[in-house]
């Protein structure tokens, strides 16, 4: 708490001081850390970024909120659970200014308790939902950044229809995303690869997984 407020001192003009997350595992292992990137920006702008970014870029306990930006924002949408923690932070980055921490903040352990992944696709598509109705009732991005934005939402819906098994769904907003901003996803070769994997039946996706997990354990063996 004491290196977020003296961030935040030296940033007077951020709403939000985010640090970095580290994830261990039982053995108290770093499975992986978190480490924000984004420059101290205007409002808006580190909106796009975001959305394309990690989803828990901005995890519960590794950020301080001015008083005066949380008035602003407003407090968890109830609704969104399990993911009412990434709503609140993208709605943080829409209207207020960021500034990031180059220290690690928060240690979360990862475990067999954690939110069931179906759960998260799930709460993802409908923070999705909400967020591309705000981009149709706002003008208050800059034409671009909506745009980026709009073209972001649509690509996470795929993405997480595609982790439910829904290829349909997962193809259709995959297209949609290209649809709006084809030159901007172009440049991501994540993009075409998720169009073509979403052409993959279910049943035989699963099947390549388990071959390639077994090839792994033998390997490791």
């Amino acid at each position: 708490l004491e290196h977020l407020h003296d961030a935040a001192v030296r940033s007077a003009t951020a709403g939000m001081i985010v640090g970095q997350t580290q994830f261990i595992d039982d053995g108290m292992n770093v499975v992986r850390t978190l480490e924000p990137k984004i420059d101290a920006v205007p409002a808006g702008f580190a909106y796009p970024t975001l959305i394309g970014g990690e989803r828990y870029f901005l995890l519960q306990g590794s950020f301080l909120l001015r008083r005066s930006c949380l008035e602003q924002v407003g407090t968890f949408d109830a609704a969104l659970e399990p993911c009412e923690d990434y709503d609140f932070c993208l709605r943080v980055a829409w209207h207020c200014e960021i500034a990031c921490l180059e220290k690690i903040i928060l240690r979360c352990r990862v475990h067999g308790g954690n939110t069931p992944t179906d759960d998260l696709f799930v709460g993802g598509i409908r923070v999705a939902q909400k967020h591309l109705k705000l981009l149709g009732d706002s003008d208050s991005l800059p034409v671009a950044a909506r745009r980026r934005s709009r073209a972001q939402w649509t690509l996470k819906m795929a993405d997480n229809y595609y982790g439910l098994g829904d290829n349909a769904n997962a193809l259709k907003h995959y297209l949609r995303a290209l649809a709006v901003d084809p030159a901007g996803l172009l440049r991501d070769p994540r993009v075409p690869r998720q169009v073509l994997a979403s052409l993959v039946p279910v049943q035989l996706r699963e099947r390549l997984k388990l071959k390639r997990s077994g090839h792994e354990r033998l390997n490791a063996a």
